[in-house]
């Protein structure tokens, strides 16, 4: 009996006690001594800061003070600051400095950079810090003209002290981004840029950028860049462990992002949307890297003035090992892009699907330069409906040659005949793929009808949390002749667009590898 008292009164002391988390307070009148409360209406710099009702009050008293390991920062929501929020201090590895948004209305504290110059051009300057959480802020950065304000950043991360650093475990969460700059197209601009520019060689190891909205902003939405991680330097000092993962970017003055001068990092979940308004981009591309994989992402509506660099992905020159898989382009100018200037090697594009990219699906960029090394692109699904007559390879002052490639096991759909192939150029192999309303090439193919589920559903903005169950029109029908047709292929990945698994035997041809 004692015990069933205890018990009853134990779960009623849990299920009545509050939770800490963001955006809620335990008691407003306790004060904690690394915790630092920053409210615009209530606030004071006056205050000891340490709980909500001691509040500071200005952007001007956090960027002066120096914060220490396990901190904790929290901008009061809904509340408004004006000017630049510089941080200073680190934390070490298992004690980061957090910051993030307290109070009720879930609304994100703002903070408005208005397009000043001052320190750097950036709302939020990360400079020669490290093991930081940032979470929950909406950051803007204009002055309201529509025309170039200058170099401007939503939050800019810097890297340049003397000697060098390794900036560890800088984690970007949960930020609405939006207003920076005007009508701008250049590459070195924009929402969240991260740099390792100073005289001493720099990197980031361990930087996420996660679940962000970006749009509307001058230049780019999320880079990084590097003067110590050229592909030919022998002194390389690339970034470490890159995730850019669940980030919605839209309405780009130029590429929605670019990752350059790192190893082995991860793009994935992250949705690409109208890149390049006042130039011309890629929606994504890497530059400088070794074993950058770029995978799960939708891209779309990269179309505007001229003829190049409006694809989904592209694997850009200086690059090696560069995976893109399992994405969806579509209602783009191109599909995919690979780069054949100077140092690009082993370029893999796999189990991707194309729909409706409109001027051509494959861009080989730089059409008179030959230094690629052997690219494969297989068991990708292209479908381009009635209405869209294009080369594969571009036309006209479109044309891009295709060069040095292996095209085994894909699908070429077209709802009706008029398209070509445009210029195919040497070491340009074909095997084993399904040509549909468009001449056949090479060996072993199939003009058969690859009989789709329900294709061309014009879907936009997947939602990657109800993966696999998306764009299931793609997948082929039990009596597909494609099924069990295509050539093995090693070194595979081991599922298809969906996640089935792959056979030890001869795959399906296209995206899908039905499972019976």
């Amino acid at each position: 009996m004692k015990n069933i008292m205890f018990m009853n009164f134990f779960l009623l002391m849990l299920f009545s006690c509050d939770t800490k988390s963001s955006g809620d307070i335990i008691n407003e009148d306790i004060e904690i001594k690394n915790h630092y409360y920053i409210d615009a209406s209530d606030g004071s710099d006056s205050n000891s800061g340490n709980s909500p009702q001691s509040a500071w009050k200005t952007l001007y008293k956090v960027s002066s003070f120096t914060f220490s390991p396990g901190d904790k920062l929290f901008f009061k929501s809904g509340e408004v600051w004006n000017g630049q929020l510089k941080l200073k201090g680190s934390g070490n590895d298992g004690s980061p400095i957090i910051l993030d948004q307290y109070g009720k209305g879930g609304n994100k504290p703002i903070i408005n950079g208005g397009g000043a110059m001052t320190n750097s051009g950036a709302t939020l300057l990360l400079k020669n810090i490290q093991f930081w959480e940032i979470n929950n802020l909406e950051l803007t950065n204009t002055n309201g003209n529509s025309n170039y304000q200058g170099d401007l950043w939503a939050i800019l991360g810097q890297l340049d002290e003397a000697g060098g650093i390794e900036a560890k475990h800088i984690y970007i969460r949960d930020c609405y981004i939006h207003d920076v700059n005007g009508k701008v197209a250049t590459k070195t601009t924009g929402g969240i840029y991260m740099t390792a520019l100073g005289n001493d060689p720099s990197r980031y190891n361990d930087l996420r950028i996660e679940n962000n909205v970006i749009d509307n902003v001058g230049g780019l939405g999320i880079a990084n860049q590097s003067s110590y991680a050229s592909i030919t330097s022998n002194s390389r000092y690339p970034s470490l462990n890159i995730i850019i993962r669940g980030n919605i970017i839209s309405n780009t003055g130029r590429n929605n992002m670019i990752i350059r001068a790192s190893d082995g990092a991860i793009v994935e979940y992250n949705t690409l949307i109208n890149s390049s308004r006042h130039d011309t981009g890629h929606s994504v591309f890497c530059f400088n890297t070794i074993g950058v994989k770029i995978q799960f992402n939708e891209a779309y509506g990269n179309k505007g003035p001229g003829d190049k660099d409006r694809g989904g992905f592209d694997a850009d020159y200086n690059s090696k090992n560069t995976l893109i898989q399992y994405n969806y382009s579509h209602d783009n100018q191109w599909g995919f892009g690979i780069m054949k200037r100077a140092v690009n090697e082993n370029v893999v594009i796999r189990y991707n699907i194309s729909e409706n990219d409109d001027t051509a699906i494959y861009f080989f960029g730089f059409n008179n330069r030959t230094g690629m090394t052997k690219a494969s692109i297989y068991n990708n699904t292209h479908f381009i409906k009635a209405g869209i007559n294009l080369s594969v390879f571009g036309s006209g002052q479109a044309a891009r040659t295709a060069f040095n490639t292996d095209f085994y096991n894909n699908i070429f759909y077209f709802e009706e005949p008029g398209s070509n192939w445009g210029q195919i150029g040497s070491m340009v192999n074909f095997s084993n793929n399904c040509f549909y309303n468009i001449s056949p090439k090479g060996e072993n193919y199939t003009t058969a009808d690859p009989l789709f589920v329900n294709p061309n559903e014009g879907i936009s903005d997947i939602q990657w949390s109800q993966y696999p169950n998306v764009l299931t029109g793609y997948q082929l029908k039990q009596n597909s002749p494609l099924i069990g047709t295509g050539k093995i292929i090693e070194n595979n990945g081991g599922k298809d667009f969906w996640g089935n698994p792959l056979y030890n035997d001869k795959p399906d041809i296209g995206a899908f590898e039905h499972p019976n």
